[in-house]
């Protein structure tokens, strides 16, 4: 049996070690072996969705894929569950791409619903990221069985990286919700995003700080579509974000945009089994949305805003932590990541057969 080389064991667990696997540097061992991936746009509303739009700008930069038009000279093809959904009038063109090619297609699911599984008879994928699988109720990650689900999560797409040319880092606004009236008349926002909107608001009027309660920008699939410069620029003027998770599933994009502008992020405990997890009182502080829980968020507010030098340590650690590990391209790497460990527990499979043989 040949034996890896000592020299390049080690340099390459310092990349794995830091989730920095594709800068491993090209040679004759195939560590820099590129893939082909077929990721299509459409002309929909759906293509223009957080996730689609995350997912295009990782494959994009990555520096071990290369994007084709054909899903014939494609290693591997790439869905979204945009792709796939009925309201989607392109999921007639895409639904047989993707039956045709089962088995070198990765899943990216977004769904809301911790329990839909696309194809979950006809499993057969490469493989499945899934970024709703937290039980909200018993705050647990949901147990697929047998299926072979893999936790993600949205990312920092870039443009969020940079501050906005006109910041200068001052951040005069003291605290931001920036949920509209409208949460608190749904029943999926009625236990969180509601309950912290009120809380927000009674904050403004017992408190002289000021704050920004409510939208700065347009919501919904307008929203989603693109960063807006009025919602960037309230992040980045911020020195505090309050935010909660809709009541039935966990996880979406404003958490991360909000980490990446480098303010203090209070958001209501997550759970979700992720790579890289955020830490409670190192990159954000995690509140219980139960009545103490509520007092004990008004305590540790008005504590931060009086200890200026704590809160922008917290907001400059959890800025740093998801630059480096919770961009789009981090999402592509998990990607290549799974794909590598497949290949070679396949090659560790087809040494044992040779050996036993």
């Amino acid at each position: 049996m040949t034996h890896f080389p000592l020299a390049k064991a080690l340099s390459l667990w310092e990349h794995i070690k830091h989730g920095q696997l594709w800068k491993v540097a090209a040679g004759s061992d195939g560590l820099d072996a590129r893939y082909r991936v077929y990721f299509p746009l459409f002309n929909h509303i759906e293509s223009r969705s957080n996730e689609v739009r995350l997912t295009h700008e990782g494959l994009t930069v990555h520096p071990r894929v290369s994007l084709v038009d054909d899903p014939e000279s494609a290693d591997y093809l790439v869905f979204c569950q945009n792709h796939l959904v009925d309201h989607c009038p392109h999921h007639t063109e895409f639904r047989p791409i993707k039956d045709k090619f089962k088995r070198n297609t990765i899943m990216l699911d977004f769904d809301d619903s911790p329990h839909m599984i696309y194809d979950r008879d006809d499993f057969g994928w490469k493989l499945y990221f899934k970024r709703s699988c937290v039980n909200r109720r018993t705050n647990q990650a949901i147990d697929y069985g047998e299926l072979p689900i893999l936790p993600t999560a949205y990312a920092v797409v870039d443009d969020m990286v940079e501050p906005p040319k006109n910041s200068d880092g001052e951040r005069p606004i003291a605290i931001s919700c920036l949920f509209e009236d409208a949460v608190m008349d749904y029943e999926i926002f009625r236990l969180g995003r509601s309950k912290l909107l009120k809380f927000a608001k009674r904050l403004a009027t017992s408190y002289d700080y000021p704050m920004q309660i409510g939208l700065v920008s347009p919501c919904g699939p307008v929203g989603r579509s693109a960063i807006d410069k009025r919602y960037k620029g309230c992040l980045f003027d911020s020195k505090i974000i309050l935010h909660a998770n809709p009541d039935h599933w966990e996880g979406d994009a404003r958490t991360w945009e909000a980490l990446s502008a480098g303010a203090l992020v209070f958001v209501d405990r997550m759970c979700q089994p992720i790579n890289h997890p955020l830490v409670d009182g190192k990159h954000v502080i995690f509140y219980d949305l139960t009545e103490e829980g509520m007092e004990e968020l008004e305590r540790k507010i008005i504590y931060y805003l009086n200890h200026d030098q704590e809160r922008a340590r917290i907001g400059r650690q959890g800025q740093a932590f998801v630059l480096e590990r919770h961009r789009s391209i981090n999402r592509i790497n998990e990607i290549i990541w799974e794909l590598e460990a497949q290949e070679a527990d396949a090659v560790e499979l087809e040494e044992i057969v040779s050996f036993q043989q």
